[in-house]
């Protein structure tokens, strides 16, 4: 979310007031930062959101590797009981 919000250049207070929010990550409130006007915060939602999705979908593709390598020593350790 970082480099999106850097490109809005908004104010420093405005920048530390979404900061305090982050950690909320998509449930950040972003009405709580009064100095914000309704076209940063339409930007600055954008920015979240779209950085809540990223980190959801690269967490789900790393999932499924780990899925897919479990299944595959499964696979392994269980090949050679299979052969006797």
């Amino acid at each position: 979310v970082e480099p999106d919000l850097d490109r809005l250049m908004l104010a420093p207070t405005v920048r530390t007031g979404i900061e305090r929010e982050l950690p909320k990550m998509a449930g950040a409130d972003l009405t709580a930062v009064p100095a914000l006007t309704a076209s940063e915060r339409t930007a600055a939602r954008g920015a979240v959101d779209a950085a809540f999705v990223s980190a959801f979908r690269l967490v789900m593709v790393g999932t499924a590797l780990l899925a897919l390598a479990s299944a595959g020593a499964g696979a392994a350790i269980t090949s050679p009981s299979r052969r006797r």
